[in-house]
């Protein structure tokens, strides 16, 4: 008898299955592309070119530093500031008493050779004088004080003191700071701007060095702004005594600052080629048409 006729299975045509296993590599490619892409995403360290071995070589890196650098150097410009400070009942008179004090200060100054572009304004200030001393009660107002400060430029340094001896006997009431600088300082600081640079340089060596790797090229130098300025020196006028105000303007310190990146290379052997990476241990290779050896005794039998 003719057998039941069995439910027959689909055939698959040869096109769908030569499709499916490149749909399923397509698949497995994309998915490797995003894993590979997420994980540079979070590499900090980039590999480096193969060698010319074809081996990869050891990872690239940076390192970054700082670095800094000083020049000395005499100043040969002083600038002073001073102030007239005037007190009265009234502002009106306050104000007059105060411009007619520092008209005659910046007279002096100019009898003693200073630019009128030498000098300038810096403060002028009106303010009354009140009494808090009622206990509970408001305070009150005893009068009003005004006060100018000028900036006086000097360019001859060693006639700074006689100078100040003259502004305090026209009227000046203090002094309020001297600053000392150069007119041309660009030498001293591109020296210290160079010294700043090495400084850096050897910074970065010691650093690869204890790495275990050497300086590659230097990717960027900046200049973090300059350290060095002139320092106030206060005084005030009333404690001045008789004769010229003693200056000394000595040296001043220009500093420079400079941030550095350099590329970390691989360590070198002796003959500056890179070490090669030890090579892992391998069996014995067998001689042709030799016997194979004989398996090793099992251990605690001779």
């Amino acid at each position: 008898m003719p057998h039941p006729a069995r439910h027959a299975r689909p055939a698959m045509t040869p096109g769908l299955t030569a499709r499916l296993p490149a749909a399923l590599a397509a698949g497995l490619l994309a998915l490797g592309c995003a894993a590979a892409a997420q994980a540079q995403d979070q590499v900090q360290v980039h590999p480096m070119a193969p060698g010319a071995d074809g081996m990869p070589a050891p990872a690239a890196g940076i390192v970054r530093v700082w670095g800094e650098g000083q020049s000395m150097v005499a100043p040969d410009l002083a600038t002073v500031s001073v102030g007239v400070t005037t007190q009265a009942p009234t502002a009106a008179q306050a104000m007059a008493d105060n411009s007619a004090r520092q008209a005659r200060v910046i007279e002096a100054a100019r009898g003693l050779g200073i630019a009128a572009e030498d000098m300038q304004t810096q403060a002028l200030n009106l303010s009354p004088v009140q009494d808090y001393s009622r206990e509970n009660q408001p305070p009150v107002v005893r009068g009003y004080q005004a006060q100018n400060i000028v900036s006086v430029r000097v360019h001859d340094i060693a006639k700074l003191g006689g100078l100040l001896d003259a502004l305090i006997g026209a009227g000046a009431t203090d002094v309020q700071g001297v600053a000392f600088s150069r007119e041309d300082d660009a030498a001293a600081r591109d020296a210290a701007r160079t010294e700043a640079v090495v400084d850096a340089r050897r910074r970065a060596e010691v650093m690869a060095r204890a790495a275990g790797r050497q300086l590659g090229p230097l990717l960027s130098l900046s200049e973090n702004g300059d350290q060095g300025g002139p320092v106030p020196v206060m005084m005030m006028a009333r404690d001045a005594k008789a004769g010229s105000a003693p200056v000394e303007a000595g040296q001043m310190s220009l500093a420079a600052r400079v941030d550095a990146v350099w590329a970390l290379a691989p360590a070198t052997g002796a003959e500056g080629a890179p070490a090669a990476p030890a090579a892992p241990a391998t069996a014995a290779t067998p001689v042709p048409g030799a016997p194979p050896a004989a398996p090793a005794a099992p251990a605690g039998q001779n």
